[in-house]
């Protein structure tokens, strides 16, 4: 499979000034995909002569590049002509080595083959219900009633299955799923002749019948049943013959079986040589002829060009031309689905969860991800091989092949074979994806997330596209090291956040990040944003105290129980946590933070039981000791509003039928009673910066 150039810009095509971008153009319109340019390669190297000379003969593309050339202004190009009749039709259908038009086919099948109805030699228009041919006239009174609806009578049939169906939407059905005439009246002789069709033996009936099974079933008629294939028993959609019955895709393949021409295997065909042998699918990767360097990860590998009405598409291996985004028709989800241009997409992973069976060597019921030698079908475990490590000697999955022999994966990081040069730097690592080493990597995912929409054409520079108040981010964040980075950006957290600070006009700032819901990932990126400059440093942990002061009052429902807690907290903790950051910032492990927030909800506890207590020797009052109290007025203790939190920090705490003493206020110097306010010298304390 050798590659042969196409070379067009010759005196012998009329103009020896022939663009070159033009005859490109003109051979990519004539033959979109690469076997079809290789045909046409291989006819021109037989017949340089043919794009001159007019004759009939060669693929198709012969003639398609003949007419584009045409178009272009080519003098000396001739367009060939029909071999039987010489018109300059197109040339569809081929005798031998001559290429003919389609009227002309067509005359010489009623040549072969006579009307069956009158005798005459003339065009074949369909044929009986024996299967005969017959002319025009002919099939209008042959074998056929003028005055029977074939809709009306295949309904009938249906009818006997399911009477309640609605008939006129029984009708619509059957128009869809057979559109001509012809074919309704073959679908009814089939029905006819072999009523289990439409109850399991759909096996036996032609397309036309399958299709019609189908959307009756996706319809909700009731008693018909879709066919299995008749050799592997699996509900999958016959649209194969295999010795005169329908059968699966798998089962018409493995009867096919041809043995490869390199590796002597019993294979499906995936293409032939020149000389017509066959070649399997792994045989026609590795060969030379048909790789190339992919335009996304640069490796050489057999690649795949997207033809469009616009043109063909850049080369793309197998990892980096996914299958097209649409909404899998079984999980909902919108994701790179095959089957995208039908109205029944599946995702990879419902697809590969469709063809379960059994393990052929551990028996569970599984998606198949392998067959072995048998053609036994193999779980995701037992389909990996193992052999024996060429490095260590133990019998591992081989996940790679060296010169030396298979390769687990501890000794695949190890080996040399694995570092490969950077695609983008020329760096000798372990490429992390595409071609790229993780530095790489990290910087162009970073640059992804952080450029905005409207200015995400990254250029040479490391902050190409980047606005000026997101440049010192990603200086910060691509300082970091870089298996790290990637591992952080696996998540979903870090990117979401990274994609709403491009977004947004402001800088990033701690504010910013102090609204977002507390997440270890966001904690992650102000460390990181702080040890990189971008960020001013701050003593986390009394922030964190700050923010839990501010959002702990507004938990509780009552504004004289919110009023406690707050002043509690503002006068007495953070004022201690304050002085201690003036001396050394707080850390996590001090747990002076904690231990503050304990203690807020200790006295909030003491002084909720305090109310729970007076509020119980209040019902346990006389009503007629209450009579002549004041409007207004409260019992002894009874002004001290319940707080109702939870749960409470010391276990002692936790049982209802003690009751806890309430904490006397501190005497000490600069310390007072709670809801009294502090001194002046702890106001101006706390009312520092």
């Amino acid at each position: 499979m050798a590659r042969t150039p196409i070379r067009l810009s010759s005196p012998r095509c009329g103009r020896p000034s022939l663009d070159r971008a033009v005859v490109h153009a003109a051979v990519n319109q004539a033959a979109p995909s690469l076997p079809q340019r290789r045909r046409l390669a291989a006819a021109l190297e037989r017949e340089p002569d043919v794009l001159t000379t007019g004759r009939p003969v060669g693929p198709p593309q012969i003639e398609r590049l003949t007419r584009v050339l045409v178009g272009t202004g080519a003098r000396r190009i001739i367009v060939p002509r029909c071999g039987d009749c010489q018109r300059p039709k197109r040339l569809e259908r081929r005798v031998g080595e001559i290429r003919i038009c389609q009227t002309c086919a067509a005359h010489r099948q009623s040549e072969a083959e006579p009307c069956a109805g009158c005798g005459k030699r003339s065009r074949i228009e369909g044929r009986s219900r024996q299967g005969q041919p017959l002319c025009g006239p002919c099939l209008d009174f042959y074998d056929r009633d003028p005055d029977l609806d074939p809709v009306d009578e295949i309904g009938a049939v249906i009818s006997q299955l399911d009477a309640d169906y609605d008939r006129i939407a029984r009708a619509a059905i059957i128009c869809e799923a057979v559109p001509w005439q012809a074919q309704r009246h073959r679908v009814l002789w089939e029905l006819q002749d072999r009523p289990g069709l439409l109850t399991g033996e759909g096996a036996h009936g032609s397309p036309r019948v399958n299709a019609l099974i189908r959307a009756l079933v996706d319809a909700g008629v009731a008693g018909v049943v879709v066919p299995v294939c008749p050799y592997c028993g699996r509900g999958a959609v016959l649209k194969f013959q295999r010795d005169g019955l329908r059968c699966c895709r798998r089962c018409y393949d493995h009867s096919r079986l041809t043995a490869c021409v390199r590796c002597r295997r019993l294979r499906r065909v995936a293409a032939r040589t020149a000389d017509g042998q066959p070649v399997c699918g792994p045989c026609y990767d590795a060969d030379t002829a048909n790789q190339a360097r992919c335009a996304d990860c640069g490796r050489v590998a057999c690649v795949r060009r997207h033809v469009s009405r616009h043109g063909e598409g850049p080369p793309r291996c197998r990892r980096c031309s996914p299958a097209p985004i649409a909404t899998c028709s079984i999980c909902g989800k919108t994701k790179p689905c095959n089957l995208a241009a039908t109205d029944r997409p599946r995702c990879l992973s419902c697809s590969r969860q469709l063809h379960k069976g059994h393990c052929g060597r551990c028996d569970r019921l599984t998606a198949v991800w392998g067959r072995d030698a048998d053609g036994r079908p193999l779980c995701q475990q037992c389909s990996a091989r193992r052999e024996p490590c060429a490095g260590c000697g133990h019998t591992r999955k081989v996940i790679a092949r060296a010169p030396v022999g298979p390769l687990c994966a501890t000794c695949y990081r190890k080996h040399p074979i694995s570092r490969r040069p950077c695609v983008d730097c020329g760096a000798t690592e372990r490429p992390h994806h595409f071609g790229l080493c993780p530095r790489c990597a990290y910087h162009r995912q970073l640059l992804a997330l952080l450029a905005h929409p409207d200015d995400n054409d990254i250029g040479d520079d490391a902050s190409g596209g980047l606005r000026p108040h997101m440049e010192p981010v990603f200086q910060a964040l691509a300082a970091s090291e870089p298996n790290t980075g990637l591992r952080w950006l696996a998540t979903s957290i870090p990117r979401t956040v990274l994609a709403d600070a491009s977004r947004d006009d402001r800088p990033l700032s701690h504010e910013i990040l102090d609204n977002l819901p507390p997440h270890k990932a966001v904690e992650h990126l102000r460390t990181v944003l702080v040890a990189g400059g971008a960020l001013a440093a701050r003593d986390e942990q009394l922030a964190r105290f700050e923010r839990w002061t501010r959002q702990a009052p507004g938990q509780v429902p009552n504004p004289d129980q919110q009023r406690i807690v707050r002043l509690f907290a503002i006068w007495h903790q953070l004022r201690l946590l304050r002085e201690r950051s003036r001396r050394a910032d707080l850390t996590a492990g001090q747990n002076k933070q904690r231990a503050s927030r304990g203690s807020c909800r200790h006295r909030a506890h003491c002084l909720a039981a305090r109310q729970r207590h007076h509020a119980c020797r209040l019902h346990s009052t006389p009503h007629r000791s209450l009579a002549g109290r004041k409007p207004g007025s409260q019992p002894e203790g009874s002004g001290v509003p319940a707080l109702d939190l939870p749960q409470s920090p010391h276990r002692r705490h936790r049982s209802s039928r003690s009751t806890p003493r309430a904490r006397q206020p501190s005497r000490r110097r600069g310390r007072s009673p709670l809801g009294t306010g502090p001194p002046p010298a702890a106001r101006r304390q706390c009312h520092r910066p």
